[in-house]
This record gives structure tokens, C-alpha cells and sequence, in this order.
């Protein structure tokens, strides 16, 4: 995959970054609005972890306080990705499977693929994504007689997006354990 250079942040940006307040969890008001929403989904949360994860992520979201990723990792049909896909709808975030983004890769041009991956809209400003099962794509994907590790540089990529614009988020479901995340991916 094609990648334009990364930005360097200057020690002032970085020191104003620092002094900013640290992230506040949301009200309780929001809270019981999220509950209301995703209870009207049809998501009952049997796995109170991952329902209060997603409850919190969203409720946060709604107060314009989330300035951070989610990463959502556990066993197969615990309601990780169906709790994802409610926020998703709610909040108009662009949702593709690893599959579906190794499809993208394999299919468009780097340009094409990069406009994906960054979540641009029609004025170049990027978007929360979110990035369902990963695990499931080959890896490494062979593209032009190249190996890559996919998903590891999309969330690179996407990691450094945030260095020069902020509240550029990434949603990620996964099954797999910690032993198997460090092997395949390197995090």
C-alpha cells in the first residue's frame, strides 16, 4: 500500500496536546439515552462488559467526548459487532468487515483505496470508521508482487491521521486472542 509521508507534530503541538484536560466519561443522562437507543435496536447486551463498553463509547460520542478509538476484542457472539453496527447507524459511520477491505484493496487503485481507508467525505475531512473482524482477511495480501500486512497499516495510517487532524477515530472488532493478535499483526 502506497502511504504518504507521516506527520511529525512539533514539540508545541504536542505540549498543547498534553495540557488539554483528560478525557471526562459521560453524564449519567447520556447514559440512559444510550441504553434507550441501543435497547430500541433490539440490543439487550447479554455480555454487560462489551454493553457497557459500547454504552459508554456511544453515550461519550453523543457529548462530543470521545477522542479515542475503540478496539472490542472476545469471543464469537458476545454482541460485539452488533453493538458497533448500532453506533454506526446512529452516528453515520462508515462500517466494513476485513474481508470487505481486502476486497477494496485488492479491487481499487491505491488512490481509491486510500480515500476508503482514511473515511474522507466530499470535502476531504476524514470520519470515524469502523474495522468489523479483523482476523478473517489473508495476511499477508499480495498486491503487484508486494506483501502486506493490511489491516497493521490501515490502523497505522489511521493512527498517524490523528496527529494532523483530530477526532480521527477507528472502531475495531476482533475474535482473536492476545498470542494471536501479537502474531498476526504485531500489536
Amino acid at each position: 500500500m502506497n502511504t504518504i509521508g507521516y506527520y511529525i507534530p512539533s514539540i508545541e503541538e504536542l505540549t498543547q496536546r498534553a495540557a488539554k484536560p483528560t478525557e471526562t466519561p459521560p453524564s449519567e443522562a447520556a447514559r440512559r439515552e444510550m441504553t434507550k437507543y441501543l435497547s430500541s435496536c433490539g440490543y439487550r447486551g447479554e455480555n454487560p462488559q462489551v454493553f457497557d463498553a459500547i454504552r459508554e463509547y456511544g453515550a461519550a460520542e453523543d457529548e462530543g467526548k470521545n477522542h479515542k478509538g475503540l478496539f472490542l476484542r472476545g469471543a464469537c457472539g458476545i454482541g460485539k459487532s452488533y453493538g458497533v453496527y448500532c453506533l454506526a447507524a446512529k452516528f453515520k459511520w462508515l462500517v466494513i468487515s476485513a474481508k470487505q477491505l481486502q476486497a477494496a484493496f485488492m479491487a481499487y487503485s491505491d488512490a481509491e483505496f486510500l480515500r476508503l481507508v482514511d473515511g474522507l467525505d466530499y470535502a476531504d475531512f476524514p470520519h470515524t470508521i469502523v474495522i468489523d473482524d479483523i482476523g478473517t482477511e489473508d495476511c499477508p495480501i499480495m498486491k503487484y508482487g508486494t506483501a502486506t500486512n493490511l489491516i497493521a497499516d490501515v490502523i497505522d495510517r489511521r493512527y498517524y491521521m490523528g496527529f494532523q487532524r483530530h477526532n480521527v477515530r477507528t472502531i475495531v472488532t476482533c475474535n482473536l486472542s492476545d498470542a494471536e493478535l501479537k502474531e498476526r499483526y504485531g500489536f
